[in-house]
């Protein structure tokens, strides 16, 4: 059975997804050809810490950097370092922020400048499958819930 959340734990996940949300429109912003990946790792490093937060990934299992981003053929969990986006590809970035003993976690994929037709497919019909799952828990979030207090 799910864990449901008190309104003061909803507060303080919402107050750590802020700082994810933050981070990854930032990111969004600065993903052009020719920054490096450790660039946008440092700079949600440096927002993280603004908020008074902690990286959630720095550390974890030893992973050594801050967010996890992949670059096209990267599948999940790239570790930013020294190369260099080029326009045509796909970003994917990962964020997790630790905020008074809370974690927000979100990921985002964007282009870097123009993409081909099948990158511009691809990101579409994925979006569409969240769109849909994400519907599709609700619904079941709701049916629990409900049945919770039959």
């Amino acid at each position: 059975m799910p864990n449901l959340r008190n309104d003061r734990e909803i507060g303080l996940l919402r107050d750590a997804n802020q700082v994810v949300a933050e981070v990854l429109v930032t990111l969004r912003g600065m993903v052009t050809p020719g920054i490096t990946t450790e660039e946008l790792d440092d700079e949600a490093e440096r927002i993280i810490r603004s908020h008074g937060g902690e990286p959630a990934f720095l550390g974890y299992h030893g992973f050594p950097k801050s967010t996890c981003i992949s670059v096209d053929e990267e599948i999940v969990h790239g570790i930013p370092g020294s190369r260099t986006l080029q326009a045509g590809q796909l970003v994917s970035m990962d964020c997790g922020v630790r905020l008074r003993g809370y974690v927000g976690d979100a990921a985002i994929t964007v282009p870097c400048g123009e993409i081909d037709d099948v990158r511009q497919r691809l990101m579409e019909t994925t979006d569409l499958a969240l769109s849909r799952a994400v519907r599709a828990a609700a619904d079941y979030a709701c049916w629990l819930i409900a049945a919770r207090h039959a």
